[in-house]
């Protein structure tokens, strides 16, 4: 029915109009949803329609052939809100004169607008990419914007060449990680890149997210998480970060394969992704990598008691770290948005997940999900609440899922703090022993009633001298020793 009644609209300029006659409620919501979602805008009074600001023939047929079209999705664009894109320009370092700008995911122009506003210079102008169409014809009216291409990431000019890089890229399928990497290979050393992105990578274990985490934390890049609800007029909830990274005026290169900050071309073919580094002329991709340590039979089946050493005790949490962080890692391969096959999510988990215990349980309400997630442990952790819409959660789920993951593996354990929890359980049982046997007293004789008699109580007496005094101390188990950790 909602195709035949699209099929039905009729287009007036800019302006689709619906079919003559009263709608169902319920019908007329789908139908606005789908305009919507087109780019169209409904406007009361004498137009009385959806207006759109390209030719809406070609989307409104699309959709009225059965079509699914988002193009906020398709295009990944979400306004930068203004006063977030004030903040943004606020976060540039002040110049004089003329300076050399990029705008790589140019969007509808945002914070192209909010930095001319901030630097006046009349001769200033800002280069840009942008992919959608509608975006493009909008920045083509602005003045002292010249579009250099539609993907930034497929632009073959990789020369470093500008002062300030400024923007709001993509997120999904970590597509943030490869713009902002791009960006500081264009930036001038000495120059700056703002931008906005996803938090994902702050507690991913893929590959690509912990070399970006590394990598920002050797160019001590600056970090601001943004308020939730911040894009909300944008059509999203999704979350993010402000980063600020200052791009070295010094060049530093790899001493055994030539790499530097800006070029890493043979370390991608050897790895598979950008390097960092490891020492001030070493980078990750030359690195020799650690010798694993074999386990014996009876170490890898030892089961800890309330007798064990600090020692060995840590051990064991380390070993549970290094097989967390392993088993995390092959279901985060498994789960990836990167994973483009056909196969079935359960599917895939069915063949492929081992050694990791995870429950879930999945309500629908108020057209969100809300999903329950608590990983089997021997220990007791509260299950992850992690609620959006559909789209939402096929963005961000696994993301979200790593953290109660994390913790139920004994990641976030402060060694340091753990060992010394347990010397002061062990030190403060060996006092209690000492203090208990201290005010422990004999029982008094009975009085004699004849030579036989006597010897008897006290053959008994003297028994129960040595006999130790039992302990009534109530013995550290495992999980109280972790209780202050």
């Amino acid at each position: 029915m909602t195709q035949d009644i699209l099929k039905d609209c009729t287009i007036e300029g800019m302006v689709v109009k619906l079919p003559a006659g009263q709608l169902e409620r319920k019908v007329y919501l789908e139908i606005k949803k789908k305009l919507e979602l087109i780019g169209g805008k409904w406007k009361g009074g004498k137009t009385q329609g959806f207006v759109f600001e390209e030719d809406p023939a070609e989307l409104l047929e699309a959709v009225a052939n059965g079509d699914d079209r988002n193009l906020k999705k398709e295009f990944q664009f979400f306004a930068t809100p203004p006063e977030l894109a004030k903040t943004m320009v606020r976060m540039l370092p002040a110049t004089k004169g003329i300076v050399k700008v990029l705008e790589p995911s140019a969007g509808d122009g945002a914070l192209i607008k909010a930095f001319k506003k901030s630097y006046s210079h009349p001769d200033q102008t800002v280069d840009c990419y942008e992919l959608m169409d509608l975006n493009r014809m909008k920045l083509n009216k602005l003045e002292g914007v010249k579009i250099r291409g539609n993907d930034f990431l497929e632009c073959a000019n990789k020369e470093n060449h500008y002062d300030i890089v400024i923007a709001n890229p993509p997120f999904t399928k970590n597509q943030d990680i490869d713009h902002i990497r791009k960006m500081f290979e264009v930036c001038k050393p000495g120059g700056t890149v703002v931008t906005l992105a996803s938090p994902s990578w702050t507690i991913g274990s893929q590959k690509k997210q912990i070399e970006f985490r590394e990598w920002l934390q050797e160019l001590e890049a600056e970090q601001e998480e943004i308020e939730p609800g911040a894009f909300k007029e944008s059509g999203t909830t999704i979350r993010t970060i402000l980063l600020k990274i200052k791009k070295p005026e010094k060049i530093r290169t790899c001493r055994i394969c030539g790499c530097t900050d800006d070029k890493c071309i043979q370390c991608i073919k050897k790895t598979g992704s950008p390097c960092h580094w490891v020492e001030e002329d070493l980078c990750s991709a030359c690195q020799e990598p650690e010798p694993e340590i074999e386990e014996t039979p009876e170490e890898r089946d030892k089961v800890l008691t309330e007798d064990d050493s600090p020692e060995e005790i840590l051990k064991s949490i380390v070993k549970t770290h290094k097989q967390a962080e392993k088993h995390l890692s092959e279901l985060q391969k498994m789960i990836s948005p990167e994973n483009n096959n056909d196969m079935n999510f359960f599917q895939q988990l069915f063949e492929k997940i081992d050694g990791i215990d995870l429950s879930l349980n999945i309500k629908r309400k108020n057209g969100k999900i809300t999903l329950s997630v608590l990983p089997q442990t021997a220990g007791t952790i509260s299950p992850a609440l992690i609620t959006g819409t559909p789209e939402e959660l096929d963005a961000g789920f696994f993301e979200a899922v790593k953290a109660p993951i994390a913790e139920a593996k004994g990641l976030s354990v402060d060694l340091n703090n753990l060992q010394e929890s347990i010397k002061e359980a062990k030190a403060k049982k060996e006092a209690d022993l000492k203090e208990a046997a201290k005010n422990a007293k004999p029982a008094a004789p009975p009085a004699k009633k004849s030579n036989e008699a006597a010897k008897k109580p006290a053959k008994k007496i003297e028994k129960a001298k040595e006999k130790p005094v039992k302990d009534e101390t109530p013995k550290a188990s495992i999980p109280d020793l972790f209780a202050n950790v």
